[in-house]
């Protein structure tokens, strides 16, 4: 599998999941749309407390966009120095189960800001002083 993540294809899925308010069976219907759309493509999967250093989303359904350190070791290894998708897929008790995708194309400041104002993210989910790198 060798497919990367094209961001606009992931937000098209993701808005028609995220923006319905509660778990409704459309709203099924759209998680399982992009759960699927996710194990298409190249990914890593990681099993992380909700504390760990490597966890860098806040909760379930829940995606952020980084670049990976040049010295990242584990299983994050093969995407270093690239921007990366961690996308939470479920939890279990302080278990996140999460998917990390490499970027087809690399993000920019107009990207990230975007997604920060649309979907509220913060802490570190989108560093502006990496996407100017």
């Amino acid at each position: 599998m060798s497919k990367k993540l094209v961001l606009k294809e992931f937000l098209n899925y993701f808005r028609r999941f995220y923006f319905i308010p509660t778990w409704t069976k459309e709203k099924h219907k759209n998680h399982k749309e992009l759960i699927n759309f996710l194990h298409g493509l190249e990914s890593v999967k990681i099993n992380s407390n909700y504390n760990s250093k490597t966890t860098k989303v806040t909760g379930c359904n829940h995606f952020t966009i980084f670049k990976v350190d040049e010295k990242q070791l584990g299983n994050m290894k093969p995407y270093r120095g690239q921007w990366v998708m961690m996308y939470c897929i479920g939890r279990h008790q302080t278990k996140f189960f999460l998917m990390v995708l490499p970027l087809y194309h690399n993000f920019d400041n107009l990207q990230s800001n975007s997604l920060k104002q649309e979907f509220k993210l913060s802490y570190d989910e989108i560093d502006s002083k990496s996407v100017n790198n």
